[in-house]
């Protein structure tokens, strides 16, 4: 593929290391040649770069193979999970899950994305449904703005939560930043 054909979503490997394109910007400049200019994710370290492609370049597509399972449990610094397709155990080091442990739950899923047969990353939904374990009490006062206070998670994710929420309450919690979003 030529980089004037580079769009969002496109993944490419670029001196060995993979990236998810975020932004991609064709540039016509009045004088000299055309250029793409693009924001890249790196699938490995999760940090943003950026990189000016000639529009003319070319440029490696890496095809991501991408498997859907679901979270059965976790044991001994490994957490299993089965294939929705085939029914196939998936055995994961704590390692390549990294922070995401924290908004695992029985039953939930969690999209593997695979290049050439090397796991590059755990996708897991953009919203959980999780059970607050334990917040203290919320006491109102004279606050210009939300007040907030800590509550712990069924999975021992800590995390503010307005007043309101009390223990046993089931809050959606955002897996992308890690807070509170709605009572659910």
């Amino acid at each position: 593929m030529i980089a004037n054909e580079l769009k969002n979503g496109t993944t490419i490997e670029v001196e060995g290391n993979l990236y998810a394109v975020t932004e991609a910007d064709h540039i016509k400049p009045g004088k000299g040649p055309a250029y793409v200019r693009c924001k890249l994710k790196d699938l490995k370290r999760s940090k943003m770069i950026e990189k000016t492609f000639r529009s003319t370049e070319k440029v490696t597509v890496a095809i991501l193979e991408e498997t859907r399972a679901d979270y059965l449990y976790h044991q001994e610094g490994k957490y299993y999970f089965m294939n929705d397709k085939d029914f196939e155990e998936i055995i994961v080091d704590e390692t390549a899950i990294g922070e995401k442990r924290k908004f695992l739950k029985e039953a939930s899923s969690a999209t593997f994305l695979k290049h050439k047969g090397r796991l590059i990353d755990v996708v897991l939904p953009t919203f959980v449904d999780l059970k607050v374990i334990k917040s203290e009490p919320g006491v109102k006062g004279n606050t210009a703005t939300a007040a907030k206070k800590k509550a712990t998670l069924e999975t021992s994710l800590v995390i503010e939560v307005p007043l309101f929420i009390n223990n046993g309450d089931i809050v959606r919690v955002d897996t992308r930043t890690g807070k509170y979003v709605t009572r659910a």
